[in-house]
């Protein structure tokens, strides 16, 4: 069971579910952050194959619902804004998966020609990709949506919330890790099992056959039994946390009540904020170090980290069971416009070791027990 006091921040729920999401990069060329948009290019897609017929498919791993289309939009709009979305919404797959887990769809996306008055000649073929991703327990939430739409110029990624809530730049990058573009023809294909004439398996008789598929069946029981007995016993990280975590911020100088910055405590210099981070035991083990992961975000909404990058940090802490221990990190900020002003979000363990030798990973903090403010 996952404790938390209150539900997360959007940005930690987006963030939840990105890092979630199988790690895949495919034929991504080049990326940049611009005009509010994150604008990313295709090694196999590009305007002329689009233009001539090429076809792209698309391979997404995540949870939820997949709908898969094309736009015709207008480059050349007559109040001079070029809207990656305008157009009428053409559907090519629409699939829900009602159950929670990891997988992956395939469709041949085909760009034909595409004739109306309402646009100019020189048209382009927007591919628009919504996926919505649905709670699975009690730890997520109702309903987001991310909307990909790829012209021949790239594909622009926006992140609108059901909340009203609009993600920018602090995503581009943790969205590009999770999403793979490829060709028809090197997408993944099943291979069938093929028995050669003269192999064992097909030189078994009929009742031979019927003999060895009940040995197989009371094997695989045998097995699974065991198994089953086996991990009785375990304690699973998913249900058992080890750690409760607490974040604080400060930037801008003396103590104060961090009104402005997130947290109880404020101090450091604006440039160089200091983080400070309270583990506690919640185990019934020794901990001796422990390697703690958090984003800061300025005033904005804007990643304190150039490229989007959240930190890490392994340190020693010696934690007997029930204790607490506060760590400190001072980072140094690039944005000394925004300084004094910053905001903590998504803290969380990846990493507890024990004095025993054992190890525990939660590499993207699903299992999290985050304290909030």
């Amino acid at each position: 069971m996952i404790k938390i006091s209150e539900l997360p921040t959007s940005a930690e729920r987006t963030s939840m579910v990105l890092q979630r999401v199988y790690e895949h990069r495919g034929n991504i060329q080049s990326f940049k952050y611009d005009d509010g948009k994150c604008l990313f290019t295709l090694q196999n897609c590009s305007e002329k194959e689009i233009v001539q017929n090429e076809a792209c498919s698309v391979s997404f791993d995540f949870l939820g619902q997949l709908t898969l289309g094309y736009r015709v939009c207008d480059p050349f709009p007559a109040d001079g804004i070029y809207y990656p979305g305008a157009g009428d919404f053409i559907e090519l797959l629409n699939k829900k998966f009602a159950s929670c887990g990891v997988f992956a769809t395939q469709k041949k996306l085909a760009f034909g020609s595409v004739s109306s008055s309402t646009f100019v000649p020189e048209y382009r073929l927007g591919l628009v990709m919504e996926i919505y991703l649905y709670c699975c327990n009690s730890f997520f939430w109702h309903e987001d949506c991310l909307n990909i739409n790829c012209t021949g110029d790239g594909c622009y990624i926006d992140a609108v919330f059901s909340h009203g809530v609009k993600a920018g730049h602090s995503l581009c990058s943790s969205i590009l890790s999770y999403s793979v573009l490829f060709k028809n023809e090197e997408a993944p294909v099943k291979i069938k099992k093929y028995y050669p004439p003269n192999s064992t398996v097909a030189s078994i008789g009929k009742a031979d056959k019927k003999r060895f598929k009940l040995f197989n069946i009371f094997g695989l029981s045998l097995l699974l039994f065991t198994l089953f007995a086996s991990c009785a016993s375990l304690s699973f990280p998913g249900l058992e946390a080890p750690c409760l975590v607490h974040g604080t911020v400060g930037a801008g100088g003396a103590s104060g009540d961090g009104s402005d910055t997130g947290g109880p405590s404020a101090y450091g210099t604006p440039d160089s904020p200091v983080i400070q981070v309270e583990v506690t035991n919640t185990s019934q083990k020794t901990i001796s170090a422990v390697t703690v992961c958090f984003n800061v975000y300025d005033s904005a909404g804007n990643p304190d980290t150039e490229d989007g990058t959240e930190y890490v940090f392994t340190k020693d802490c010696l934690l007997e069971a029930g204790q607490s221990c506060v760590l400190e990190f001072k980072i140094k900020s690039p944005a000394e416009e925004t300084a004094g002003q910053y905001v903590l979000d998504f803290v969380y363990l990846s990493q507890v070791i024990f004095s025993d030798g054992v190890i525990w990973h939660d590499c993207y903090g699903v299992y999290a027990q985050q304290e909030r403010f």
